[in-house]
């Protein structure tokens, strides 16, 4: 399919003429601005990738980006190993430098303290003989060593066969062996069944060698079935439930359907389900002693120094973290971020406040969301405190090049590793930043927002006038719609339904910004700054890949569709009818 894949982005780069665009051999030194923006400003690294297929050392998009933060960490956790001081038991230095020790026993053994504790583990689960047991174990997992089991949160919800703290579980949250699977979506589950097939049977021929006690074939029907649950709670569900606090609650429905195999009958289940996220979660350490593992983890040089400072990471990933912050974040970072989180949180309520549109009660709702809307930096040191299993907030790990807002804190978490050059320069003119670190504090509060605009969860409970529901019905459909008609090798059209939320926070977070900067000249370094940021330099097959499958638009539509779409953007370049960024002026989506 791969193969196939490219040898049809490059049929159609040769062939076909670019639209709005455009492919990736663009005659860029003959682009124009008009025609096509983000080709425009980024032509020098468009051109240089072009050439030579890699990505510069210096480039700054978010992938290079986190590259480069990485070798930071590496070099953090190399100093923090080989240096001779005698660090205190139970500090952050210690604990990095006996995770890594493990690391290299077990490189050079293939057994260290990890493969004992698994071992224990493995043989808890499988000797259980009830629920109870089961629900302690996966307690113990979640509470001692991090591992977030695919049923186990909160355990204590459903010990006694009820949900009565009221909470749900929070599968888009659960990265593991079962997840990696089941939650990239129901058309990739078509595509990964056989893959997910043989890693099941392989772990439970691994775990079990006579099939007495794990049943590889029910968990993987269990599984196709949750999988129809989640792709169908999707298309025909996606509006219909909300939590008590009227936050939207997207898994609700697959929650309580996935609640009813949670029972003494389907323990065989369970313990598949605990089994996956384990071995997942410490298979760094058991590849070597079940090989198949390393087909899914993608293990490569198994003797290098690099190799054990990853499994550091992995395995100790809050003490490095907090070192790395301790290293990395300054008093002038936390000045400029807390600067522009205010500056954008005030333009935003000036937006709500005139806006024609909405309704006295509808702006009182949401402007009471943003006062309520908290910032959340590493510069607090440790990000989020240990809190209660019933108060578990999200996390942002330190070095994670992130920016993200939390419905469960209903926070902006912003990382470390995001305030680095050029997101984060303390000697740029201010509208400069804005285009990147205040898009991202915009974009990430937007979502505060898209959930009550797009979906319109308050509704029947807030007194939001039947006016403007009816807008945020039309603000969907015209969403869709305008998207929908942007296209990759004049092939491949965006999906504006699948990026319907991260497109609208797109589009809000530039009306909130132009509401931010007046002055033409200042706009316009505010728009090449997000042009800049936006920048993604890939091969043909990954450009038609990620505008498949990802939630996000391709960043070279993220760039064009929003500023053809920003009134302003037309009298700053005199964007004329027959210039390729032109979007007739109804067609223009505009929020506020």
């Amino acid at each position: 399919m791969k193969v196939i894949k490219r040898m049809a982005a490059i049929f159609l780069t040769g062939c076909l003429l670019c639209n709005l665009v455009g492919c990736g051999t663009a005659d860029y030194e003959n682009i124009r601005l008009e025609d096509n923006y983000y080709q425009y400003i980024n032509k020098d690294a468009l051109m240089e990738y072009d050439a030579s297929g890699i990505v510069g050392e210096d480039a700054y998009d978010l992938e290079n980006m986190q590259k480069i933060v990485d070798r930071e960490v590496y070099a953090l956790i190399k100093d923090v190993v080989k240096c001779d001081v005698e660090y205190e038991p139970g500090s952050n230095e210690q604990l990095v430098r006996e995770a890594y020790q493990q690391a290299e026993k077990f490189l050079q053994t293939g057994r260290c303290e990890q493969n004992e504790e698994f071992a224990k583990v493995k043989n808890e689960i499988l000797q259980a003989h009830s629920l109870t047991e089961l629900t302690r174990i996966m307690e113990f997992l979640y509470n001692e060593k991090q591992i977030n089991c695919f049923l186990s949160y909160p355990c204590s919800c459903y010990e006694d066969g009820n949900d009565d703290a009221g909470v749900s579980l929070p599968f888009g949250d659960v990265e593991s062996g079962v997840g990696g699977f089941l939650f990239r979506g129901i058309s990739d589950w078509e595509k990964d069944r056989e893959r997910f097939r043989n890693y099941v049977n392989a772990l439970a021929m691994s775990l079990d060698e006579e099939g007495s006690v794990l049943h590889a074939d029910k968990f993987c029907n269990t599984i196709e079935e949750y999988s129809e649950l989640y792709g169908k709670q999707y298309e025909e569900n996606w509006q219909t439930f909300q939590s008590e606090n009227g936050i939207y609650d997207e898994l609700k429905y697959f929650s309580q359907q996935l609640y009813r195999y949670f029972n003494e009958e389907h323990l065989d289940i369970i313990k598949m389900f605990i089994l996956c996220d384990v071995m997942y979660a410490w298979s760094d350490y058991l590849y070597l002693e079940y090989p198949f593992l390393a087909e899914y983890k993608k293990v490569q040089d198994v003797n290098s120094e690099d190799m054990a400072v990853a499994i550091t990471m992995l395995n100790v990933s809050e003490p490095v973290s907090e070192l790395y912050e301790s290293q990395y974040y300054t008093e002038e970072m936390d000045a400029m971020i807390k600067r522009v989180y205010e500056d954008v949180r005030n333009s935003y309520k000036q937006l709500v406040e005139s806006s024609s549109w909405l309704s006295e009660s509808g702006k009182k709702y949401i402007l009471e969301r943003l006062d309520r809307l908290t910032l959340e930096t590493n510069g607090q040191g440790k990000m989020i405190p240990d809190l209660e299993l019933a108060e578990e907030r999200d996390r942002m790990i330190s070095y994670q090049v992130n920016a993200h807002y939390s419905r469960k804190n209903h926070s902006i978490l912003i990382s470390t590793a995001i305030m680095h050059y050029p997101y984060f320069d303390e000697h740029a003119d201010y509208e400069k930043m804005l285009g990147t670190l205040g898009f991202f504090v915009a974009h990430e509060m937007g979502h505060s927002l898209a959930t009550e605009f797009l979906y319109g969860f308050f509704l029947d409970t807030k007194g939001v006038s039947m006016k403007d529901e009816q807008v945020f019905e039309q603000i969907r459909d015209d969403l869709e719609e305008y998207y929908s008609g942007y296209k990759i090798f004049d092939q491949y059209a965006v999906d504006g339904r699948m990026t319907l939320e991260e497109n609208y926070a797109d589009i809000l977070a530039f009306e909130c910004l132009l509401n931010l900067v007046k002055e033409p000249e200042k706009q316009k370094v505010m728009m090449e700054s997000y042009c800049n940021l936006m920048v993604k330099r890939m091969s043909e097959e990954d450009k038609i890949e990620k505008t498949i499958k990802d939630v996000h638009s391709p960043g070279e539509i993220r760039v064009n569709a929003v500023l053809s779409s920003m009134d302003s953007f037309y009298e700053l370049y005199d964007i004329k009818p027959e210039d390729g960024m032109y979007v007739e002026k109804e067609k223009r989506i505009h929020i506020f």
